[in-house]
């Protein structure tokens, strides 16, 4: 990473600041003030390349990152490791932190032609539901629509989903009226579903992925008719819903990735 000597005022980290921080790690701090942390070099340099807004940067070293030298109104704060530990949910934190605005949640579209989302039931383990926003990520697949879910700026969601919670739009809206509006465009990941490689999945839109432990919880999916699911020829008795949305990802979109790599 390329660095340059700071021109940037640096500011000492007090106490109050420092227990300030670290309240963002709890989700209703984050929610009251609006803010969330971002750690590592290349997470925050994943946010500065997708224009996040940023509110202050902690760092241990005496150079700040060179994409920072042109930022405006941006607090820079030089801290000590012990500092970064107090704040950090990680064990060995690299050394820089930063502290971002909570995104604007998105309005879900009007126009979907050709779009695809994977709707989220229930989805609590923060790993899976960054694995699973990385895959849409890597797939081209448009956003997620959560529905009782863990906190997107949970640090684990952020760590799990290696820059794509920054690409990939994050929907609340009503399941219900979706469904209403588009009730064909439907299907819903289950054990007894038809097997997905017997069915064409560029007919659907949304495929919905239900909870770790119970599967599909809401109500709403009683009145989904296609169920869908991935064969096996083991014993496993489920598919972790993070390995399982690669695999519906690939399934789903593997006829555009066949046209823009004819070699496949």
């Amino acid at each position: 990473m390329k660095k340059m000597k700071s021109k940037i005022p640096l500011t000492s980290l007090s106490h109050t600041k420092i227990k300030y921080f670290s309240s963002l790690n709890s989700k209703k701090i984050r929610e009251k003030e609006g803010l969330f942390l971002i750690e590592g070099k290349k997470m925050v340099q994943e946010a500065i390349r997708e224009n996040i807004k940023l509110k202050a940067i902690l760092t241990i070293e005496n150079e700040i990152l060179d994409e920072l030298k042109s930022r405006e109104n941006l607090e820079i704060y030089l801290c000590k490791k012990e500092d970064i530990k107090k704040i950090s949910c990680l064990e060995n934190p690299e050394g820089i932190i930063a502290v971002a605005s909570i995104f604007k949640n998105h309005s879900f579209p009007s126009n979907i032609k050709n779009h695809k989302y994977f709707v989220l039931d229930h989805i609590q383990d923060p790993g899976n539901l960054g694995t699973i926003l990385r895959v849409c990520d890597a797939f081209g697949i448009q956003g997620v629509i959560l529905h009782q879910c863990v906190d997107i700026y949970n640090p684990k969601v952020l760590r799990a989903s290696m820059g794509a919670i920054f690409r990939v739009p994050c929907y609340y809206t009503s399941i219900e009226k979706l469904i209403s509006y588009y009730p064909n465009q439907f299907a819903k990941a289950d054990m007894n579903g038809s097997p997905i490689n017997s069915e064409n999945l560029d007919v659907y839109q949304f495929i919905v992925l239900g909870n770790e432990a119970n599967g599909l919880v809401s109500q709403w999916n009683q009145i989904i008719n296609k169920s869908i699911t991935i064969p096996q020829i083991g014993n496993a008795e489920s598919l972790n819903v993070g390995v399982a949305s690669g695999i519906l990802a690939w399934e789903w979109t593997k006829n555009q990735i066949k046209i823009l790599h004819s070699n496949f």
